[in-house]
């Protein structure tokens, strides 16, 4: 899952391409306004990758654990269930 980066000084070039760079790229490709604007928003209201591990085990998953990819900038998550 995308998440954001937990170095903060990643996170701020991170959430700046992923606000501001990301959505007119995606605007400007497809011919459409609202082309990738909702990454942002759903990103931001998933869970984070600790909540989400919290959550994982609490359906039922043993051992849940992430890893963060590229930075942070996505977790890779793994449950036994």
């Amino acid at each position: 899952e995308f998440t954001e980066p937990p170095n903060p000084i990643l996170r701020q070039l991170y959430l700046f391409y992923f606000r501001r760079i990301l959505p007119f790229v995606g605007r400007a490709v497809s011919g459409h306004p609202w082309a990738y604007t909702y990454l942002p928003e759903s990103v931001k209201e998933f869970p984070d990758p600790a909540e989400l591990g919290r959550l994982m085990e609490e359906a039922g998953f043993r051992e849940a654990q992430w890893s963060f990819l590229t930075g942070g900038i996505a977790a890779l998550h793994v449950g036994i269930s």
